[in-house]
């Protein structure tokens, strides 16, 4: 039967959380069962990005397939928004809220609401927080495959064009371990922040801008994307210009950057499925309710694909859906 919270207990966390917190602790949940039925909402990060978008559905999938109750929400990278979410879904007595690819501590608000009603908040690469007691990592881990061979490709030297994204936690630890990468390095860095929506566009014509003023026949040359799409807009650049002396590197395995990768328009992308991560959080969710929202922090690490025109098409036989 599904997890129910009273209306009093919802309006005295509510109270709680608006008026001052005066002691009183959360809900720790009920010990879950494989029987048990859930109502769990889901804040998206933005139907443009295809990186969480994949562990979105994959885990709305696999609820559904055990019997779960979801509704989701999508704020389209609006951080205000994404509160908002959190909040409905509060009003709603939900037993688990997942949030994707914003920044945990971004959403305090909402985050402590749920956790005054006692609903533990599990975060797609937000990273953990006071109420966010699970976090699915792929910002540095993802990073660091494609990170160690763009030096390798390199040399270590040359000139690299990032295209980062500060709002998105995932792009932060890429961005991180990028760097830290680069410190024994001689490579120098130009670094422009992309929007989204919009993402492939402006990595077009920051790649563009960059082009013009790194010409052909100087330092080794690479464009870096913290996620595949402004990598491939970064692509549409070089193709404008009839350059072939730059390597674009990107992060999210999505069809469009596996197809580049296999063209050899791309030297290489980190794919993490999907399916398997969206699954992975669909077997600790009866275990996160249960265990509420003082349950203690845990970061689940993806397993990370590097596709290179060296392995593309035997990781195409390993996962073919990835181009459908």
């Amino acid at each position: 039967m599904k997890r129910k919270r009273s209306a009093l207990a919802l309006t005295a966390a509510l109270m709680t959380t608006l008026v001052t917190a005066c002691g009183g602790g959360a809900e720790t949940g009920a010990k879950a069962s494989a029987g048990d039925s859930y109502s769990i909402g889901v804040v998206r990060f933005a139907s443009s990005d295809p990186g969480s978008e994949g562990i979105v559905q994959s885990y709305l999938a696999a609820a559904k397939e055990r019997g779960w109750e979801t509704s989701s929400v999508d704020p389209q990278g609006a951080a205000g928004q994404a509160v908002g979410a959190i909040s409905n879904f509060v009003q709603k007595q939900v037993d688990l809220i997942v949030v994707a690819v914003f920044p945990s501590d971004a959403l305090a608000a909402g985050i402590k609401a749920a956790k005054s009603a006692g609903i533990p908040v599990v975060s797609i690469g937000g990273g953990t927080t006071d109420g966010v007691p699970v976090s699915l990592d792929f910002g540095r881990s993802n990073a660091k495959p494609l990170t160690e061979q763009m030096v390798k490709d390199t040399g270590g030297k040359g000139d690299l064009l990032v295209l980062g994204f500060t709002p998105g936690l995932p792009c932060v630890g890429r961005e991180e371990e990028l760097k830290a990468q680069l410190k024994e390095t001689d490579i120098k860095v130009t670094r422009k922040e992309v929007p989204i929506p919009g993402q492939v566009e402006a990595g077009t014509e920051f790649a563009q801008a960059w082009l013009a003023s790194h010409p052909k026949g100087s330092r080794p040359l690479a464009i870096w994307g913290c996620f595949d799409d402004p990598a491939i807009g970064a692509v549409s650049a070089l193709r404008q210009t009839g350059r072939d002396d730059v390597l674009v590197y990107g992060i999210n395995g999505t069809p469009a950057a596996v197809k580049a990768v296999k063209g050899g328009d791309m030297r290489a992308t980190a794919y993490v499925d999907p399916a398997t991560e969206g699954k992975r959080l669909a077997d600790v969710t009866p275990d996160v309710i249960a265990a509420g929202t003082d349950a203690k922090e845990r970061t689940l690490l993806p397993d990370v694909h590097a596709v290179t025109p060296a392995n593309v098409d035997d990781f195409l036989k390993k996962f073919p859906g990835v181009l459908r």
